[in-house]
């Protein structure tokens, strides 16, 4: 029992401490942060860095230009594209890289970059880039539109319409630009609208001015890397009218000397020389009227002549071959895109297939 109570004692001392003193607290581990890995799609392999440095942020690059030196405003602008050098665009444009370099002020002739806008004499088509799947580039079309008009696109003034790129999506894409070009010696391409979501194709909307005349093309882009644009600029018009000016005084046409109007068919002589004659007066917007003679069952004829001094009317000059027969019609042909306007029609015969 003696022996006990020593270590009975020992044993109560330990356990008195332990209740005094409270448990310790554990300290919590973190992870080690790790910034995400991208991987690059472009190149062929990837490797998985094992340490990743902070991010830092990026500028677009700036030109360096001259001092007291005048930039060429009234020449075209010109959108720099990824791998173009300056004696590149100065071939296109038909002169030289030290011209360029001069009316863009450029400090260094070789540091251009991709989406920088240069001044250049002559309006310089868009290049047909190479973009992801090897897609044709495409253009740029108007929708809906009135008509095609010598490559131009004319579409309804103060209207809302869709601006279209016309290829399959690159599913790399993450934005295109729309850019608008007004015609005119030193004018600036401007975004007017952008497309981020490429499921649906590519296409924005567009409100048309009145009277707006002028170039579309579209930029795309993955990542901050431009790839491609269309092949070409797109010139859309919006006219102030789209139905064709008024001709004043009729339709009718006169053919003089004839042997006879029976129905709207004159007989002529053959051998006899002729006056086709449409008296009216043109509105300003006619460039010329035709006249032409349109074989029975045909859609288009022979071209009899043509009136570009209409002050007095349009008239043309005839001489009748032997056994002419068929529909006699002019047009007047105008500017701004406008249909051509038609004057009644008439059958002519000779004498000898009466």
């Amino acid at each position: 029992m003696r022996r006990l109570l020593p270590l009975l004692a020992f044993a109560l001392l330990v356990i008195s401490c332990t209740l005094g003193t409270p448990p310790p607290t554990a300290t919590p581990t973190t992870e080690p942060s790790q910034a995400p890995v991208f991987i690059d799609a472009r190149t062929s392999t990837a490797t998985t860095p094992t340490t990743q440095p902070a991010a830092t942020a990026t500028t677009a690059p700036t030109a360096v230009l001259r001092p007291n030196c005048v930039i060429r405003t009234d020449w075209f602008a010109y959108i720099v594209y990824p791998g173009e050098t300056l004696g590149r665009i100065a071939t296109r444009s038909g002169t030289t890289a030290a011209v360029l370099a001069n009316a863009n002020c450029l400090a260094n002739p070789n540091l251009i970059y991709a989406g920088q806008v240069l001044r250049v004499p002559v309006l310089l088509p868009v290049i047909t880039p190479t973009v992801p799947g090897n897609q044709n580039a495409g253009i740029v079309v108007p929708s809906p539109y009135v008509r095609i008009y010598n490559g131009q696109y004319e579409v309804l003034p103060d209207t809302n319409i869709a601006l279209v790129w016309q290829i399959t999506p690159a599913r790399t894409f993450t934005r295109v630009d729309f850019f608008l070009t007004p015609t005119g010696t030193g004018t600036t391409p401007t975004l007017i609208g952008s497309d981020t979501y490429m499921a649906d194709g590519i296409s924005i909307n567009f409100f048309v001015p009145r009277g707006l005349l002028g170039y579309v093309h579209a930029i795309a882009y993955y990542g901050s890397g431009i790839v491609g644009g269309t092949a070409q600029q797109t010139l859309i018009y919006a006219g102030a009218v789209v139905s064709p000016p008024v001709i004043v005084g009729g339709t009718l046409l006169d053919v003089a000397p004839n042997l006879g109007l029976n129905n709207n068919t004159y007989v002529v002589q053959t051998g006899q020389t002729v006056t086709i004659n449409w008296a009216a007066t043109f509105p300003s917007e006619t460039l010329r009227v035709e006249f032409y003679l349109i074989p029975p069952g045909q859609t288009s004829g022979t071209l009899l002549g043509t009136d570009y001094n209409l002050g007095d009317g349009a008239q043309a000059v005839w001489t009748v071959p032997s056994g002419a027969q068929g529909t006699l019609r002019a047009l007047a042909i105008y500017s701004g895109g406008f249909d051509p306007a038609a004057s009644s029609e008439y059958y002519v015969v000779t004498e000898a297939v009466q």
